[in-house]
């Protein structure tokens, strides 16, 4: 298992859809390393397997399962979405995640469940855009209804 480290980091990565230089950007370590790593020059330490894992979407444990499951690019842009916002912001992102829940959907109509996602990502690039006094204004709003 150790000896393909590199191949599983990188049939993950493109499964993702991730270049090497976004998941370098994303696991904060330099490009040249993320392609050493792939092409089995160097092995990763165990805290950078662990940010590689997170951006990939998945634990080091289904890292060393065997048959790990990414999460779908769809969440996976959701999080780095996420990374770039300020920790206040990430911490109102997710109370605004919480309070919505599985009750967002009814906001979206005459659609199949998963585009409700797809939707929901939308809503937050949107979000993203705005000032910050204006999110915090929309983010008052939307928890001010009981859901």
């Amino acid at each position: 298992m150790l000896n393909n480290v590199g191949e599983k980091i990188k049939q993950l990565r493109i499964e993702a859809g991730l270049s090497g230089r976004k998941l370098a950007k994303l696991s904060q370590h330099h490009p040249s390393l993320i392609s050493k790593i792939e092409s089995g020059v160097t092995k990763p330490s165990l805290d950078s397997l662990a940010k590689i894992c997170g951006v990939l979407g998945i634990s080091l444990s289904d890292f060393f399962s065997g048959d790990p499951v990414p999460l779908p690019r769809n969440l996976l842009e959701l999080l780095e979405t996420a990374q770039d916002l300020s920790t206040e912001e990430q911490k109102m992102l997710t109370k605004l995640l919480k309070t919505f829940g599985m009750k967002f959907t009814p906001l979206f109509t005459n659609q199949n469940k998963e585009d409700y996602f797809d939707d929901f990502l939308k809503f937050f690039t949107i979000i993203k855009t705005l000032k910050k006094e204006d999110r915090e204004s929309l983010y008052a709003f939307l928890t001010s209804f009981k859901v």
